[in-house]
């Protein structure tokens, strides 16, 4: 199935399982669309990507203000698989964002984007965003195939809640992460400053800033870093 949305509000929707306000397994497209304020118990509380494409794009600011919107939503279980408070991507599908404002979304693993498939983001914004696991603005789940790819995004002020030190991205063993012309700044954790990128795979950065934390980036055994 294609689908083509233009305009408009999906909002204040509340899922029992998966994806609360759009669930997707064809093809969608969303041009100036607000996917806010709705709910979840596992995954994907603001959209859901089961496979295939999905396109969301809005206009350039005006006055600092977006056509394109992901905010306010969240996955509420305590489960371990709650997962992409604003957007869950799953393995069999492609995420590409452009001209969009990820503000205050919640989740456990990834509290703005939750990636297991492909994920390209830019012209974009992921602030204000929490998780209690890991990845407050972005998770690559470890043992995945997931590529990330963000290009002019800024992430910034997102927090970790309660398991501990939680970074802001996360980048699993397996998965990729290529950031280029952004910046990464004071995000933080209630058990204090800790990582704001956590490589476990590869991640490239480039032409990016990487400021206010205790530690920009940390690299596990399994990663490699190149800047």
């Amino acid at each position: 199935a294609e689908v083509r949305f233009e305009g408009g509000v999906i909002q204040g929707n509340v899922a029992l399982e998966d994806r609360g306000g759009v669930f997707s397994a064809g093809t969608t497209e969303m041009i100036d669309v607000n996917v806010d304020l709705n709910t979840a118990e596992f995954r994907g509380g603001g959209i859901h990507v089961d496979a295939n494409t999905l396109e969301v794009r809005g206009q350039a600011p005006v006055l600092g203000w977006r056509s394109a919107t992901i905010n306010d939503n969240r996955v509420i279980s305590s489960s371990l698989t709650q997962a992409g408070g604003g957007l869950n991507c799953a393995s069999a599908a492609s995420c590409t964002l452009e001209g969009v404002e990820m503000v205050d979304n919640t989740g456990g693993w990834g509290g703005a984007i939750h990636a297991a498939g492909t994920l390209s983001l830019s012209d974009a914004e992921l602030s204000w965003n929490s998780a209690d696991a890991a990845g407050s603005a972005l998770y690559l789940p470890w043992l995945g195939v997931a590529t990330a790819t963000l290009v002019d995004v800024e992430i910034s002020s997102n927090s970790g809640t309660t398991w501990g030190p939680v970074p802001t991205v996360y980048v699993g063993e397996g998965t990729s992460l290529s950031l280029y012309l952004s910046t990464v700044s004071d995000n933080t954790t209630e058990l204090g400053k800790t990582a704001a990128i956590n490589v476990h795979g590869t991640a490239e950065v480039t032409d990016s800033a990487v400021f206010g934390h205790q530690l920009a980036v940390s690299v596990g055994s399994t990663g490699a870093m190149t800047c």
